[in-house]
């Protein structure tokens, strides 16, 4: 079997790197990227469990990247992070299939249930297509 990953996607050092150990302390495969074009060019698609995706990055937002993802052919479980958030983010992440936004800063308990429905997503939707 393949090893499956959660992926953290954020410009931001300090969160990337505090929610990486977040997630790695409670026994999570962690991987990290600095940017949605970063991520692409890993080829880890294949290996994904679930997302975390920085809403506002430069050059490609956590939709956007969502949606390029989609476009190849890759759908996950995924959570957007942002540090702010209205309507507008609110519907296109809706549009992209977003299990849950986080708004930060957040919480480690709010990030470990995401992560934890996000995967409970991913499984639940690999039962029902066996």
């Amino acid at each position: 079997m393949k090893s499956r990953f959660i992926f953290v996607v954020d410009d931001d050092d300090a969160v990337r790197d505090s929610v990486g150990t977040l997630l790695e302390a409670h026994g999570f495969p962690v991987r990290s990227f600095a940017s949605g074009e970063e991520f692409l060019r890993s080829n880890f698609q294949d290996k994904t469990a679930c997302l975390l995706v920085d809403y506002h990055m430069p050059e490609m937002t956590g939709i956007d990247l969502l949606d390029e993802l989609k476009r190849r052919g890759f759908t996950y479980p995924s959570i957007l992070i942002t540090g702010l958030t209205d309507a507008t983010i609110q519907k296109r992440a809706d549009a992209a299939g977003v299990l849950e936004v986080l708004r930060k800063p957040t919480q480690h308990k709010v990030i470990l249930d995401a992560v934890r429905h996000a995967l409970s997503a991913r499984w639940d939707a690999h039962c029902q297509s066996a």
